[in-house]
């Protein structure tokens, strides 16, 4: 029961999530949140599945990883449904202040084994560890920073990580005119 609470929850997180993007980047807005198993525990990925058509945005050569580690009573290591608001606060704070250094987009968010990682593409790097820092320690004093970013012109993070593959697509049925529903 209480992982039907946390799978609930995490969707109500994908739907509240704001989207960030600068004017030059062509958003989707197609957002769609998909479970799936990763060694072996859950794991939520939230992405804008439009984006695939402007993958490899000109300018937006690095992709930043950059999230938490949170801690959680769930064996399965997903957050509680009641930590979800608060996470998406400090969420949308996190992904504004890297996106207020320049170009970039942000494209998605993995959750797994006590950790939330938010990806976001830009045109340059410098700054962007410090403002993220800077960001969480205002909001989340005793949360423990992730951040790490990597060339990635191709958006291969994108395309081959947090796109779901086919059989991700069949098993849930993804038709983004139809609901999205987990299937037990």
């Amino acid at each position: 029961m209480q992982f039907l609470r946390s799978l609930f929850g995490l969707f109500v997180f994908a739907v509240t999530t704001l989207v960030f993007a600068q004017d030059q980047v062509s958003i989707s807005n197609q957002w769609w949140t998909y479970i799936a198993d990763y060694d072996g525990t859950p794991g939520s990925i939230r992405i804008d599945m439009g984006m695939k058509k402007n993958a490899l945005v000109a300018g937006l050569p690095f992709v930043v990883i950059a999230g938490m580690k949170y801690v959680t009573p769930l064996a399965n290591g997903l957050p509680l449904p009641s930590e979800l608001q608060r996470f998406n606060v400090i969420s949308d704070k996190l992904i504004l202040a890297v996106m207020a250094l320049g170009p970039s987009v942000y494209v998605g968010t993995f959750t797994h084994k006590n950790e939330q990682e938010h990806f976001i593409y830009v045109k340059d790097i410098n700054g962007v560890e410090a403002a993220f820092i800077n960001a969480l320690k205002r909001e989340c004093d005793t949360c423990q920073a992730l951040f790490k970013s990597k060339p990635d012109p191709e958006w291969n993070t994108y395309l081959q990580f947090l796109y779901p593959n086919q059989a991700t697509i069949e098993y849930y049925r993804f038709d983004s005119g139809q609901s999205r529903t987990y299937r037990q």
